[in-house]
């Protein structure tokens, strides 16, 4: 598992988020996209509950690193944020495990982007993003809009 901090993120990384926007901290991916394109980033997609039928779209933008950022059942305590890849998601780890490594390897495989998985803890599945979740994506969109400052 890595930091935030240690990938490589470039003005050609693009940030996909994953998620539920109608259902409590699975929506955690979808803000984070949202709070992301509001601070004028133009390389991040909101993928919603269907990341598969984004593939083209995000191998078609050349990134040179993916970063699918989605709620995670880790068991580790909410506002955690772990950066995986693909062959380090076990089940259970993120709420739409169904085919995530696929997507992730056939991103990898048409166009050579070096692909991870943010998982952000969560505990809450219904009603409104729970509080500790909220601060935890904030702190992520920071972190992303920071890397990808920089790197301009």
């Amino acid at each position: 598992m890595l930091s935030i901090e240690e990938l490589k993120l470039s003005s050609d990384s693009v940030i996909a988020g994953i998620g539920n926007p109608h259902k409590g901290d699975d929506k955690a991916g979808c803000y984070v996209a949202d709070r992301l394109i509001e601070h004028g980033l133009s390389r991040v997609v909101n993928c919603e509950t269907v990341p598969e039928n984004y593939l083209e779209k995000i191998s078609s933008m050349r990134p040179d690193i993916v970063l699918l950022v989605d709620a995670a059942k880790s068991g580790k305590a909410a506002r955690t944020v772990g950066i995986y890849r693909a062959h380090e998601i076990s089940a259970g780890v993120t709420t739409h495990t169904a085919g995530l490594d696929m997507a992730m390897d056939y991103i990898e495989m048409s166009c050579g982007a070096a692909v991870f998985f943010a998982g952000i803890a969560s505990k809450k599945s219904d009603g409104d993003m729970g509080p500790e979740v909220r601060k935890a994506c904030d702190m992520l969109v920071e972190k992303i809009r920071r890397r990808l400052c920089m790197s301009r």
